[in-house]
């Protein structure tokens, strides 16, 4: 049986959302020591005017069940950094199945929101709660998608930015580490912090915003693609043939083919490709690591082949890109 919790006694989840902007910052790199059955959580937070992120890593004993026991009206986004979440909020219909590198937008303001992780879990995530009505200055009114989140929140009615998590793009990566590992102090990191969280939400919402690409593909095939994406997240520095990533999602190759192109906007390939461009960019910012090691990380025997594929795809050379 699950160990069951209340929001409240494990953060003060209220004051987390309810922030006056400008307000102090209630936490800075606070251990939190839980009930023995429930683990460890490690919380670091950042407060601006209208923005509050957190960062979370919490290593659980026991399954845990947690229960909203507050109500709130703000924007809550997730990234997961690592770790499987399942949550659910009153008015939502369709379940939130967090998983490593997937993110997700939800407005729910009544109480009673449910959350499960499973025991000897370790789960890390990035959390922005936004300001209701900054949100809404923000995002404007240009396309569907914002035209129904406007009307959802002038009328407070629940929603999520997508029905299913979608996946942390490259960029988001990138964005995503440069928020992490952010080493500023004072108004310089409250700076950089602000613009990276706003540069983040936008490569969010237009995802969000894109057209559906899915309504031809049977729920059990989008599921088994998002499966083998999961798989492609931690596994993209191998070496990987059409036919073994076929056995791994049980599609035959075409279906694997057509499905990834159509569920995720790009061929596997190129997605495959664009993990190990990124992470060879991680490689080149904050190790010293040299180009050629880097070439053979991301699966190029020639540096020289390497230096190409990278400046086609960010538009800058790898010597470059490392200087500057």
């Amino acid at each position: 049986m699950a160990f069951k919790l209340l929001n409240t006694d494990l953060l003060d989840f209220e004051l987390l959302s309810n922030l006056e902007p400008g307000a102090p910052n209630p936490l800075q790199e606070q251990v939190t020591s839980l009930h023995p059955r429930a683990g460890a959580l490690q919380l670091h937070t950042d407060t601006f005017p209208h923005i509050h992120l957190s960062q979370i890593q919490w290593n659980t004993t026991e399954e845990l069940e947690m229960h909203g026991a507050t109500s709130s009206d703000t924007i809550n986004i997730n990234f997961q950094l690592d770790g499987h979440m399942y949550s659910r909020f009153t008015g939502i219909e369709h379940p939130m199945d967090m998983q490593t590198n997937r993110h997700n937008l939800v407005y729910a303001p009544e109480a009673g929101d449910h959350h499960r992780i499973a025991g000897n879990h370790s789960l890390s995530l990035l959390h922005i709660i936004i300001d209701r009505f900054f949100f809404t200055a923000s995002i404007g009114c240009n396309d569907r998608w914002s035209e129904q989140v406007q009307r959802n929140l002038e009328a407070q009615r629940p929603f999520s930015g997508a029905p299913l998590a979608r996946s942390v793009s490259g960029k988001m990566q990138l964005l995503l580490s440069s928020i992490l590992n952010c080493t500023e102090t004072g108004t310089m990191r409250s700076l950089l912090l602000q613009s990276r969280i706003l540069e983040l939400i936008a490569l969010e919402i237009e995802q969000f915003s894109a057209p559906s690409l899915t309504t031809n593909i049977p729920w059990e095939e989008q599921e088994r693609l998002h499966q083998l994406k999961a798989y492609i997240d931690i596994h993209y520095l191998s070496d990987l043939s059409l036919h073994q990533l076929s056995r791994v999602s049980l599609l035959n190759e075409f279906k694997l083919k057509k499905g990834f192109k159509q569920l995720f906007g790009e061929t596997l390939f190129t997605y495959i490709h664009r993990l190990r461009m990124t992470h060879a960019a991680l490689l080149l910012r904050d190790t010293r690591t040299t180009i050629d090691e880097i070439a053979l990380v991301v699966g190029y025997a020639y540096a020289h082949h390497f230096s190409t594929a990278f400046k086609k795809h960010f538009q800058v050379s790898p010597l470059k890109y490392r200087t500057g």
